[in-house]
């Protein structure tokens, strides 16, 4: 039955309009599978219906004569009727005012009571037995809803839940509508009561089965932002499991809420990303592994996803945080359904593969994500694609004055974004306008923008990688003043030491790069020959490094003939009758070497 169709029905139940025989209420079951959304469903009719019934809990639709009470249980681990009958008074006074009007009632009963009984004592049993049967009574003439038949606990048999209805229905007046999974009667008791009771318990039954659309709807409620885009993701997916969609929405307003950016695209990402994500770990049987699905994803797949989810339920492979490393090894996992590279993950759905595991994001990795969504966002929409744009789609004829006037705004405007390489293609394209002045404009910015940027310090190790040719002299100029910038101030004595040591980190190598040959020769000077020996073959990879400790040692030996025999001994293979600072990088030590005294 479609939900427009469902929703009258129930409507009419809810409502009291349904044809009744006698005094009696009118029954009604709501069936379906797990997941479709039944309870949810229920729940969403009597609350569109209670500003016409007189409130969330009562209703005067049905001609009665007293307002009408709503009372509403699930049988989840219920063991008893007792438990049951408790349950439904509590949730009809809950709203009500318990102690003004049913205390009022017992206290009248139980003086009544009293007097019948000559005043004999009572006991605080029979009295609180007698107080419940008196607000259960009350419930005469009530709307109840009895949910999770199948789910009730191993003391209850369905027949008794069968049997409270059809005396809440017939002798209460009680409309009871019963919410429950036929499929799910896994006993054959179960089955055998059900084949037996359901058709004399109840009066009209409501089959559950929205489509993927309708499922949406019922879950997306009232939600308004990226509505179509939100619909088509899930669609795509065929999602029926309304449980499933609700978890999606409660996801997705939660990661929203915590994506501080206004870039549309970056919270289209995270609604694409949530959704295949929850989908992905919580709709596994009904994961079809295949293109069509992907559809909405271009940078995922279903077997790479499942393969992430399935280490970080591992307690074996759980770890803080989806690192690239690891996120590498588990994104190499492919299966025969799906032929497909995840060659760069989005660090904003990385995150959100963690959250939906894990249920948290690390405050400053979303923020550092999103930021380089927005710069991504910035490199395909922003002033720069357009400056460019502009160059290689502009009529021949195309002003060079606006151009150059384009190129510096947009590079002055967006430098935070831009590559390096693109940087210096915009002022080799400047300086061949003429414009001078505006390159070294973005040549300036180049260092306001990245004078704190710690990557600054590869930029020569990366350009070898990106660049077969050399940027401009300007901006490398200010490359090489940024870098150095950055390298820590480590005394020339104390690298030394450290690389004598085998134990020189990248900032004590960078202060020896920075260093003068004078530094150099002062420490050496005072350094014995093993010492020198382990600290030239620990920087030879560094031939810059080991310039200066070879021009340094050509220095000190100028001065003295010993200290020129004693280096010849122990570092054979430099010259030391014509400095060399193309020298072998490793050390080698003649024979003669183990009677050195030092």
């Amino acid at each position: 039955m479609s939900t427009s169709n469902a929703a009258r029905v129930i409507d009419h139940f809810i409502s009291g309009k349904m044809p009744r025989t006698g005094n009696a209420g009118t029954s009604l079951a709501l069936v379906g599978a797990w997941g479709t959304g039944k309870t949810h469903f229920w729940k969403q009719r009597i609350a569109a219906l209670a500003p016409k019934v007189g409130g969330t809990h009562r209703s005067s639709v049905r001609p009665h004569p007293k307002p009408r009470t709503y009372a509403y249980v699930s049988l989840f681990g219920m063991n008893s009727l007792d438990e049951i009958r408790t349950a439904l008074t509590v949730d009809a006074y809950a709203h009500d005012g318990l102690d003004k009007k049913a205390m009022g009632t017992i206290k009248r009963l139980l003086g009544s009571a009293t007097a019948r009984s000559d005043k004999a004592s009572l006991s605080l049993a029979a009295l609180t037995e007698f107080a419940d049967a008196v607000l259960y009574r009350s419930l005469k003439g009530a709307l109840i809803c009895i949910d999770d038949l199948e789910r009730r606990g191993h003391g209850l048999s369905l027949t008794d839940v069968f049997g409270l209805a059809t005396q809440l229905r017939d002798e209460m007046e009680c409309d009871v509508a019963l919410i429950l999974n036929e499929d799910r009667f896994e006993t054959k008791e179960d089955q055998e009561a059900y084949r037996i009771h359901h058709e004399k318990a109840v009066d009209v039954f409501v089959r559950f089965e929205p489509t993927p659309e309708e499922a949406f709807d019922i879950a997306f409620d009232k939600w308004e932002e990226e509505r179509d885009l939100e619909a088509e993701s899930c669609h795509n997916r065929e999602v029926r499991n309304v449980r499933l969609l609700l978890r999606i929405r409660r996801t997705l307003a939660d990661v929203l809420d915590q994506i501080d950016t206004e870039v549309q695209a970056i919270r289209q990402l995270a609604i694409r990303s949530v959704t295949f994500v929850t989908w992905a770990c919580f709709e596994r049987e009904n994961a079809a592994l295949d293109g069509s699905v992907i559809a909405t994803m271009p940078n995922a797949s279903e077997d790479v996803v499942h393969a992430v989810l399935e280490d970080a339920k591992d307690e074996e492979n759980r770890s803080d945080h989806f690192d690239e490393p690891s996120q590498s090894r588990l994104l190499g996992r492919r299966t025969a359904n799906v032929y497909m590279t995840y060659n760069t993950p989005s660090p904003l759905h990385t995150l959100i593969v963690g959250f939906v595991v894990r249920g948290w994001f690390d405050p400053e990795e979303l923020r550092q994500a999103v930021e380089e969504e927005e710069r991504a966002a910035l490199r395909e929409n922003g002033l720069i694609p357009r400056a460019w744009d502009l160059f290689y789609k502009g009529p021949s004829d195309l002003d060079e004055k606006h151009l150059a006037e384009s190129l510096r705004t947009a590079y002055l405007t967006e430098m935070a974004t831009a590559s390096l390489e693109k940087v210096d293609d915009a002022i080799r394209l400047l300086r061949q306008l003429d414009r001078d002045d505006y390159a070294d404009d973005l040549v300036e910015r180049v260092g306001e923008v990245h004078q704190d940027d710690p990557q600054i310090r590869d930029w020569r190790k990366n350009l070898s990688f990106a660049s077969d040719r050399p940027y401009d002299s300007k901006l490398e100029a200010k490359l090489d003043e940024l870098a150095k910038a950055l390298i820590p101030e480590i005394p020339v004595a104390e690298a030394l030491k450290a690389a004598s040591e085998h134990r020189l980190d990248r900032d004590g190598m960078d202060a020896l790069k920075k260093a003068n040959i004078d530094a150099y020769a002062e420490h050496l000077r005072q350094a014995g020959t093993a010492q020198i020996r382990a600290i030239y073959g620990f920087v030879g990879p560094e031939p810059a490094v080991r310039k200066k400790v070879v021009d340094a040692l050509h220095r000190i030996a100028a001065d003295s003939r010993i200290y020129r025999l004693r280096l010849e001994r122990i570092l054979s293979t430099i010259d030391w009758a014509t400095p060399d600072a193309g020298a072998e990088p490793s050390a080698t030590t003649d024979s003669s070497d183990e009677n050195d005294p030092a």
